[in-house]
């Protein structure tokens, strides 16, 4: 069953690594992705925690991973203005750097910790309206995300 405007919220932008390389595409409730090497992974994720945050990382060098701009969506109105933040792995562990780039980190902001626990790592930095940072609107605008949550369903590895 296709998903809804109601289930995704707003489009926020998309990520990808290489021009060539399809989107995945960010709202305000989830993602949709278009192709995975996995294939459980295609389709749409919904968001599943609060204190859900989302910002480009700057992930260069051996400084604590901070944040890259001042990119940030708060699903449930939890907001900080801290910089650098804390970031850990799913276990609690540092967050390793596996590449010297900008990456959107998703994870779980614990506020009196001041940490983020990462849970998705995007192949690139957000891309979205009214910033600096490649939005190619018109290739993949609003009509390109409402035809893709159009054709997209719950993922295998949501199910």
């Amino acid at each position: 069953m296709p998903v809804t405007l109601a289930q995704t919220g707003q489009y926020i932008g998309y990520t990808q690594a290489t021009k060539s390389q399809t989107p995945t595409l960010y709202f305000e409730k989830g993602r949709i992705t278009q192709v995975h090497s996995n294939p459980a992974n295609v389709g749409w994720h919904p968001l599943r925690y609060t204190h859900w945050y989302r910002g480009n990382f700057d992930l260069t060098g051996d400084n604590p991973v901070t944040v890259q701009t001042n990119i940030r969506f708060e699903v449930d109105a939890v907001a900080f203005d801290v910089d650098p933040i804390d970031v850990v792995d799913r276990n609690g562990h540092p967050y390793h750097r596996k590449r010297n780039n900008t990456r959107l980190l998703e994870g779980v902001y614990d506020a009196e910790n001041n940490r983020l626990r990462v849970l998705h790592r995007s192949r690139s930095h957000l891309r979205f309206p009214g910033g600096n940072n490649g939005f190619d609107g018109d290739t993949y605008g609003e009509a390109y995300a409402q035809d893709a949550r159009e054709q997209a369903n719950l993922a295998a590895n949501e199910r």
